[in-house]
């Protein structure tokens, strides 16, 4: 049952720790809305974006929120180990005689950070909606509240009932994934990522995500994560640091504007531009 323990109501689906590497002050960002157009005339708190109310709450038979917060503290638990990793990463990069290592990570920092790409991709409030309507079609019967335990429970690994064989294979299919792709971390010297309300994009022909072709996660406003299909499967590259040519880079920065929900982040304004360029980047997607 609900209880009147501390509460979070404002639940960040993108974490602010992972949202200030985009900017300058590390407290504000601009913002491009992709659906209206129109961009923020002044950067914006970061604690002000991402985050909807409750988004991560189970509720109870009744309809009541049972257990404040469980899964928003689970999600807070990674926050310091991201800060630490990303902290090392940025370090490790630093070496130059590092770039011709075919693997940086150790085996428990590869661990984590493909738990941590797999959470991001889970926790969105675009995933979240998506997987509601899938299983609002599946289950019409169920009511909204119901529907939302179901998709928090295949989204996120946390919950105390995560024992079934079907949610198990759900979350272990989209890991496994992971594991079977080359790894990169992509050096980016030709300007500033910017990042988005949906900041993990992957890509599949066929729809499924077993069959993904590609995945960039932009980590700071120099880094990004690169998973390409493994060109051995026996031995799959983990974290090979790859310096990206400025083409290389321009095509990163397209592929995370056209993965945008609704609104793209970045630690300057943006000029008319780029917003041009953006718009008609997405507009020959939905014409294709």
């Amino acid at each position: 049952m609900a209880n009147n323990q501390s509460r979070t109501k404002k639940q960040h689906y993108v974490p602010q720790v992972y949202l200030k590497n985009f900017s300058d002050d590390e407290k504000t960002l601009y913002y491009y809305d992709v659906l209206k157009k129109k961009p923020s005339n002044i950067s914006v708190p970061i604690k002000s974006i991402c985050y909807e109310t409750y988004i991560y709450e189970y509720y109870d038979e009744s309809g009541e929120i049972d257990s404040f917060n469980f899964n928003e503290k689970m999600l807070q638990c990674l926050k310091s180990d991201f800060s630490w990793q990303l902290d090392k990463l940025v370090r490790i990069v630093g070496c130059r005689e590092k770039i011709e290592l075919h693997h940086i990570f150790t085996k428990e920092e590869y661990t984590f950070w493909i738990f941590y790409v797999y959470i991001q991709m889970s926790r969105t409030s675009r995933t979240i909606k998506r997987m509601s309507e899938h299983y609002s079609k599946i289950y019409p019967d169920f009511g909204k509240k119901h529907i939302n335990n179901i998709c928090l429970t295949n989204c996120l690994p946390f919950y105390q009932l995560i024992n079934s064989i079907e949610m198990n294979e759900i979350i272990m299919g989209c890991i496994e994934t992971l594991l079977n792709m080359d790894m990169f971390i992509c050096v980016n010297e030709h300007g500033d990522y910017f990042t988005s309300d949906c900041p993990v994009v992957s890509y599949s022909s066929t729809n499924s995500f077993q069959d993904t072709e590609w995945i960039i996660f932009p980590l700071t406003k120099r880094l990004a994560f690169l998973f390409l299909p493994c060109v051995n499967k026996e031995k799959p590259v983990m974290g090979k640091i790859k310096c990206i040519s400025k083409d290389e880079y321009q095509r990163q920065m397209d592929i995370i504007a056209l993965g945008a929900y609704r609104k793209i982040y970045s630690n300057s304004f943006f000029t008319p531009k780029i917003m041009r360029n953006i718009n008609k980047l997405r507009e020959d997607s939905e014409i294709e």
